[in-house]
């Protein structure tokens, strides 16, 4: 590299450094400003409930969730191929790394055979994704965020199975129609997959927002409400980018079940 080569290159990565710094800052600002109108939102939205009934401070989270996608439509034809092209790569990779490894695929052990069960979800946590319509599931797009690892799992608990029966158990989960811009197997009652067939990325997962309140029912039993903002984003955006995100709706979450409530003002 000659100096004046150098000199562009040096010149480029400054132009960078000095974009990204200004993106931070544009995010902290806009975080806080955020911040701010949740903590008034709250504030409203509180002092209104309590007008019908006490709520304990003892008993009561305060959250913010993103949304998720909620016009539904047929899936259509092209999302079906593309899924379709996923699952014959994955599900060849499967079966070339059984063979490669033996009886047992690569990178599996009996542990596995079963859906992770280290979080104990909780009357409440229990609703959060049901109240936020998946926010976190946008990404699995045409692929569901499904591996080689996923088919090897179902594989662990029916050896037999032949590629072509694998494929037809994930095509016959596929809904005739999803959520436009979530994941294809996202629909208004959830996810279709069952959640043994699900990737571990999806059995795993947790947002702030779920992971806050798991902590809280796992220290404070007495925990009875979740109150709950819902901005505009999705997971990805709300967390992401510098996108204008307004509060869009607001649920109030008991033990029972939930009920949305607009926005405060």
């Amino acid at each position: 590299m000659n100096a004046s080569t150098f000199d562009a290159y040096l010149h480029m990565q400054a132009i960078t450094t000095q974009q990204r710094r200004l993106l931070m800052r544009e995010r902290l600002a806009r975080q806080l400003v955020q911040a701010q109108a949740n903590s008034q939102a709250f504030d409203a939205l509180q002092a209104a409930l309590g007008q019908h009934e006490p709520l304990d401070p003892a008993g009561v989270v305060s959250l913010v969730l993103p949304s998720g996608p909620s016009m539904r439509e047929a899936v259509p034809r092209e999302r079906r191929r593309r899924y379709l092209r996923h699952l014959i790569d994955i599900i060849g990779q499967a079966f070339d790394q059984r063979l490669q490894a033996g009886a047992v695929p690569a990178g599996a052990s009996s542990s596995e055979q079963t859906v992770s069960a280290d979080v104990a979800y909780g009357p409440i946590s229990g609703q959060l994704c049901a109240v936020c319509r998946g926010g976190c599931c946008t990404r699995g797009q045409d692929h569901g965020f499904l591996q080689p690892e996923s088919i090897q799992r179902l594989l662990l608990r029916q050896a037999n199975l032949s590629g072509r029966q694998v494929l037809r158990i994930y095509l016959h989960h596929v809904p005739k129609a999803s959520l436009r811009g979530g994941c294809i197997n996202q629909t208004e009652q959830g996810c279709n997959l069952p959640r043994d067939l699900r990737s571990q990325a999806c059995n795993n997962f947790m947002c702030s927002a779920m992971t806050a309140t798991v902590r809280r029912e796992e220290n404070a039993p007495a925990l009875q409400i979740a109150v709950v903002l819902q901005r505009q984003l999705d997971h990805w955006q709300h967390e992401e980018s510098i996108l204008h995100d307004p509060i869009v709706a607001a649920a109030l979450i008991r033990t029972e079940g939930f009920v949305r409530l607009p926005p405060p003002t």
